[in-house]
């Protein structure tokens, strides 16, 4: 247990490795960077609830000038679903995105 959370760990393949350099993470971070400057509803709920998986322990914010941790990143996009004439925005993540030559975080987790 680590500050009041249960943390565990998904089963990893180990003869696969993940690449340390995600270029979809960043060209998708500059799109959604551009798409939430031209929608401030869409801007208020992304950031609300980024906010609320950080506050619930959910996700954590990777220091960027830690070089002695590995990182991946786990890419993340906003969807849009309308019923009833109301329009409601989640975060939906995208495990199954994959660099060239290298596997998706799903391919990496252990088949059960």
């Amino acid at each position: 247990m680590e500050d009041q959370r249960r943390v565990v760990s998904l089963p990893r393949q180990h003869n696969i490795a993940l690449p340390s350099k995600n270029m979809n993470a960043e060209k998708r971070l500059h799109n959604l960077a551009r798409r939430l400057e031209c929608n401030d509803v869409l801007k208020q709920m992304y950031h609300n609830q980024l906010l609320n998986y950080i506050a619930r322990g959910q996700v954590e914010a990777a220091p960027a000038d830690d070089l002695t941790r590995i990182v991946f990143h786990l890419l993340h996009q906003a969807v849009k679903k309308e019923k009833h004439g109301k329009t409601k925005w989640r975060i939906v993540f995208d495990t199954s995105s994959q660099e060239d030559n290298a596997p998706a975080h799903n391919e990496v987790l252990r088949k059960c």
